[in-house]
């Protein structure tokens, strides 16, 4: 018996060291002061230096990361079915741990340098947002495609007379800058923090995915090809999350406001367009004709980029992106975002009361 224990002992202490660290993690994500106070300021002081330790490097260290690790997870698996078959059960045991190991590790850098920003008071929350109608969301709708409509005029087109970002641009439109809001937990935007093309870019592209953010390398990462009309908008959502703005629905609202902020027209342009389409998804099941009359509006620039983009993603449609919806939708429930997937569309929520504090909508 005495040998079968110290057999097992290595997994033991891996499996007690993993237990240790999530219920530390658990009863600190659930501690106040904690999440809204102490970790904002810890975050504040340590994420505009962590986006330069590989924010230089122009492509991305982090996919390299992923694959390795990817790579590494598979080949012990291999080994301890392989020894398991071969009843060298110790040799399996400690290759276990040592997945287990790794895996706390990963927990803890994930939550100490960025998952925390999920248990924070969300944008939502702390800005308790009063009912909306229809109409509301139509009169926001009209003044964003007005805006859409007179930004599509000052943008660069291709051969096709598609719109035509150069990633370049927003590297040099906004980076360094602080937004002057005081309802925001974080404010300023990494310097010198190159947005990446990522390297798994043709997966991510069947899994309709436009760009993401990887939390131990504090890079952001865009998927190559990716239309323009919503590069600029993906870049700056990426950012939002390099900046903290751990929920989707945050991100989206932080991107929208890095976007319309700048003086750039293409990063102005992408963020109304985005914006129009959030809306017009939470109009359509309540007035479908009032979308299609809106669609009908978009100028002839819009809805070639309109038809540029339904066709790309026409082309990479398919169960990889479906399975990567339900696997994402999964990630963000277990992250508190109990809305899954559809906390995205809490954006909408967002920019009513943007466009309600600005005032902005009285002009519509």
């Amino acid at each position: 018996m005495n040998q079968r224990y110290q057999e097992f002992l290595p997994l033991i202490k891996s499996l007690l060291t993993f237990i240790v660290i999530y219920l530390i993690i658990k009863v600190l994500s659930n501690v106040d002061i904690f999440v809204n106070v102490l970790y904002p300021d810890f975050y504040r002081m340590v994420y505009p230096s962590s986006t330069l330790i590989f924010g230089w490097i122009p492509f991305s260290i982090g996919d390299l990361i992923y694959m390795g690790l990817g790579f590494h997870y598979i080949f012990c698996i291999y080994k301890i079915v392989k020894y398991s078959l071969l009843k060298m059960r110790w040799r399996a045991i400690r290759l276990l741990s040592h997945l287990i190991y790794i895996t706390t590790m990963l927990v803890v850098i994930f939550n100490v340098f960025w998952g925390f920003n999920y248990d924070r008071k969300n944008l939502i929350e702390q800005y308790q947002i009063e009912p909306y109608d229809i109409e509301e969301l139509k009169g926001i709708s009209n003044y964003i495609l007005g805006n859409a409509i007179k930004y599509r005029t000052q943008v660069e087109e291709d051969s096709r007379g598609v719109f035509q970002y150069d990633m370049r641009n927003f590297e040099t439109g906004f980076q360094g800058k602080i937004f002057s809001r005081t309802d925001l937990p974080y404010t300023t935007i990494p310097s010198n923090s190159k947005k990446k093309y990522s390297l798994l870019s043709w997966v991510m592209r069947y899994f309709g995915v436009s760009g993401y953010y990887n939390p131990f390398t504090a890079e952001s990462q865009i998927t190559r090809l990716t239309p323009s009309v919503s590069m600029p908008f993906a870049m700056a959502h990426e950012q939002a999350h390099q900046m903290g703005y751990a929920p989707e629905f945050e991100a989206n609202y932080i991107g929208y406001i890095t976007c319309i902020e700048t003086s750039d027209s293409g990063m102005n342009y992408s963020g109304k367009y985005k914006a129009l389409k959030y809306l017009l998804r939470a109009i359509y099941p309540h007035d479908s004709a009032y979308v299609k009359s809106t669609l009908d509006s978009f100028s002839p620039g819009m809805k070639r980029d309109y038809m540029a983009e339904k066709e790309f993603h026409q082309k990479y449609a398919g169960q990889a992106n479906e399975m990567f919806s339900s696997l994402n939708h999964v990630y963000l429930k277990a992250n508190k975002q109990n809305k899954g997937i559809q906390s995205y569309n809490q954006f909408v929520d967002l920019l009513v009361h943007y466009y309600r504090v600005k005032k902005t909508h009285t002009e519509l």
